[in-house]
């Protein structure tokens, strides 16, 4: 009896063994995983939107950085930026480092590297300002639709132009239509069919380009 005990002491440590060595494999091949998208994301060539450079993203660092107080910018190469924070106490210091890599692009999304203190806010504050810097020279070459393709048909034509040209679309155009026979007793001025950047069906608050053809089509008797 005190043989099978044993036999099953040693099977039972055999299987958390095994379990322990699987646990240990998948968290390396975790790590591995991570560390491969990471320099993936990282590699891809800069795609420049209009309005930004290297030399505006390190501005938009900069002005950031001098709005908070005890951090300060020790380095930023291409999109990686590193800081370091004073603690309240001002004896001693200690740093982070982020990067705006996205596969490519410049979107505002921002990747922490490395931090050496976990709890405090001031990473997320700066690194969300970076942010929304980007955003604001971003949005400023693009807008939104005001309304979906579906809600526009059928409305007043001077309506949707003054929706468009306040939602900053700089490039919208009117094209008149001759009413067909199942639209003889529709309205004049009522718009017959839109199309923005060659789209024809679109949702509302849909980002396009805001120089972007915007074509209105109504009925202009």
């Amino acid at each position: 009896m005190a043989k099978s005990d044993d036999d099953l002491g040693l099977v039972a440590l055999l299987g958390i063994g095994a379990l322990a060595i699987g646990a240990i494999g998948l968290s390396l091949k975790h790590d591995r995983d991570l560390a491969e998208e990471r320099a993936r994301r990282r590699a891809m060539p800069i795609n420049w939107p209009d309005g930004l450079s290297q030399e505006v993203f390190e501005t938009i660092c900069r002005k950031a950085a001098k709005s908070i107080r005890r951090l300060k910018i020790t380095s930023i190469d291409g999109l990686d930026v590193s800081c370091e924070v004073k603690t309240s106490s001002g004896i001693s210091t200690w740093s982070f480092s982020a990067d705006f890599y996205d596969y490519g692009n410049l979107s505002g999304r921002w990747f922490k590297s490395h931090i050496e203190n976990s709890d405090s806010t001031i990473p997320g504050v700066f690194l969300n300002k970076v942010s929304e810097g980007i955003k604001d020279i971003l949005y400023q070459f693009k807008a939104f639709s005001p309304l979906s393709s579906e809600e526009i048909l059928r409305s007043n034509v001077d309506y949707i132009d003054n929706l468009f040209s306040n939602a900053g679309f700089t490039n919208v155009s009117r094209v008149p239509c001759e009413k067909r026979i199942w639209s003889m007793f529709t309205a004049k001025g009522t718009v017959c069919f839109i199309k923005v950047d060659g789209y024809s069906n679109f949702s509302k608050n849909q980002l396009f380009e805001s120089d972007c053809l915007v074509e209105i089509g109504y009925f202009y008797k």
